[in-house]
């Protein structure tokens, strides 16, 4: 059974006469933005499921009087009772911004860091390999001139012994 067919509601608007006291408070609601504007209140269903129009009631004074606690009160957080002017919300995305700065800064030298690291040691390994093969070559290079040397030693030991000989021999 819904709202339209109710006998309270049919005879006369009680309901909704007594809810029009909160308009106030659901425009009050829908000013502070936020999550706020993205609820639907239970007024406004029972108001859209009797065809009234909110806009088209006028708010009653019953709440003029009331005094509305924001500070310290669990209905309204620090970010729903607009008090931060626009320089005061401007300061606060300044330090958040700051803030993701400062992390992207730390993280990037870190991670520059560790590539440097890496870099360092990857450098240090190549030139050991460069010097362990100039090494190799150099010592290659040595071996194959003493082994020349060292083919020749012989012979020109024994030839000058044949020359000697020989040279004794004619004389």
């Amino acid at each position: 059974m819904g709202c339209r067919t109710m006998v309270n509601s049919q005879d006369s608007y009680a309901q909704p006469v007594a809810v029009a006291a909160t308009h106030g408070v659901v425009d009050v609601y829908h000013a502070y933005g936020g999550a706020a504007s993205r609820q639907t209140l239970p007024v406004q269903v029972l108001f859209t499921n009797l065809n009234v129009d909110l806009k088209e009631v006028s708010p009653s004074s019953l709440l003029m009087d009331k005094v509305r606690e924001v500070e310290g009160s669990p209905d309204f957080s620090n970010k729903m009772s607009g008090q931060l002017n626009n320089h005061q919300w401007l300061e606060k995305l300044k330090k958040q911004i700051e803030l993701w700065l400062e992390i992207i800064v730390i993280y990037s030298k870190k991670v520059l860091e560790r590539e440097f690291k890496l870099m360092t040691l990857l450098h240090i390994n190549l030139i050991n390999r460069l010097y362990n093969e100039m090494q190799r070559i150099i010592m290659a290079r040595r071996l194959s001139i003493n082994l020349m040397n060292a083919a020749n030693v012989p012979f020109q030991h024994f030839a000058e012994k044949i020359g000697g000989y020989l040279l004794n021999r004619r004389s």
